[in-house]
């Protein structure tokens, strides 16, 4: 019975903070979206997040995968995983392309409907990083942070995944699409797990937003554009992710920084 009380003791206060931060983010869209305009999402996330980090779970910010310091290190992880998501994107997309699963398109008149232009694209370099910031910190940061133990990364990773997938699949409703979704999350832990830093994984899952959004106008299908995306993409993703698994068993799954759950 003691032993029970433990464990109890040890996971409730990491599984309290993730239900305050997915309850903020649903009450969110349910009572407050009629009010707010979608960017300021991301505020009340962020506060959400190291609320419950602070009160709540209190661990070090580098178990967040956060490791602040020098400015240029920083830059260069995040620009590190910008070459690594844009590399893998366009792969994809190729294949994709070479499939016949994705058609590109140069017809002015979509084009114009959905508003296309320098300006756009140039505002997708601010919005675009803040986005990929949150989901970082919610799915790969707080999740896979705040639970201790050496067992915990392996459950963390497909449970923050399959949340990750999830939550994407009410905004984009083909069922197909939750197969990448997934393997995307899985991918994006085990980069956090193997540098033991978030701004990689934000560099990757900006750039890999950031060409998607751009090259949007240019598919003949737009809104099924993740629905002809998704099959070959998965077998690309599983390649990927077989080598991050690959990588890590070779450093006996120890990450040269931090870990998730363990301290920096």
């Amino acid at each position: 019975m003691n032993c029970l009380i433990n464990v109890l003791r040890r996971l409730f206060p990491p599984a309290f903070a993730i239900a305050f931060v997915h309850a903020v983010y649903f009450a969110y869209f349910r009572w407050l979206h009629a009010g707010l305009k979608y960017p300021d999402l991301f505020p009340i996330m962020f506060l959400a997040i190291f609320m419950s980090w602070k009160f709540i779970i209190r661990k070090p910010v580098t178990d967040l995968g956060i490791v602040l310091g020098d400015k240029q290190r920083l830059m260069n992880e995040f620009l590190r995983g910008v070459r690594y998501g844009a590399l893998v994107t366009a792969i994809s997309l190729a294949c994709a392309m070479f499939a016949g699963q994705v058609h590109v398109s140069l017809n002015m008149e979509n084009l114009r409907r959905s508003g296309y232009g320098l300006l756009p694209a140039a505002a997708y370099l601010i919005f675009v990083p803040i986005s990929a910031a949150y989901e970082e910190l919610h799915y790969r940061g707080l999740y896979l942070g705040a639970f201790s133990g050496k067992w915990a990364p392996f459950l963390m990773l497909p449970l923050a995944s399959a949340v990750f997938a999830a939550v994407h699949l009410e905004v984009i409703h083909p069922p197909v699409y939750a197969g990448m979704l997934f393997l995307i999350g899985m991918l994006l832990a085990l980069i956090r797990w193997r540098t033991g830093s978030l701004l990689v994984c934000i560099g990757f899952h900006s750039a890999w937003n950031y060409i998607l959004v751009c090259l949007a106008p240019f598919f003949n299908e737009t809104t099924e554009r993740y629905l002809e995306f998704a099959p070959i993409t998965c077998y690309i993703l599983g390649f990927v992710l077989l080598c991050e698994v690959v990588f890590l068993a070779r450093t006996g799954f120890v990450p040269p920084i931090s870990a998730p759950g363990q301290e920096a």
